[in-house]
């Protein structure tokens, strides 16, 4: 039977707070599969309570388009930069900038249409899966 190694992930930066296992936050992460290209993600965690106990959705947005605006061409950015009050030129620059600028451009268009457009099928987890998942980055 032949294995696989183990996909590598770098944490790139983080998204929203910079402690996802007890605020809803996230990180931006390059994935690296062995033998295959890497491709980079935004994951966000949104908890359902305050509880220590809670559960909560980790949501997953793709950031390998070089423009953000182009692959959610369904956005109205005109009423989602009046409603976040973001301007619509320095936004769209963002859309085609770096990782870590298309996925503030992602938790843009989350915090105005909700995690669920990005991602419609996230992830159920506790606290303590979150902590796990995250164990490597330093803070």
């Amino acid at each position: 039977m032949r294995t696989y190694p183990k996909p590598t992930r770098r944490f790139l930066a983080p998204v929203g707070d910079c402690n996802p296992a007890d605020y809803d936050g996230g990180y931006v992460i390059r994935y690296s599969p062995g033998g295959q290209s890497s491709f980079v993600n935004v994951e966000y965690v949104q908890w359902d309570s305050a509880d220590d106990n809670a559960t909560g959705s980790l949501y997953s947005g793709d950031l390998r388009d070089r423009d953000i605006s182009a692959a959610h061409d369904w956005i109205d950015l005109a009423r989602m930069s009046e409603s976040l009050s973001i301007d619509v030129d320095e936004w769209r620059k963002a859309a085609r900038g770096t990782y870590v600028e298309r996925a503030q451009c992602i938790e843009d268009i989350a915090s105005y249409y909700g995690w669920e457009n990005i991602d419609s099928y996230p992830v159920r987890v506790t606290r303590a899966d979150i902590r796990k998942r995250y164990a490597r980055v330093r803070q």
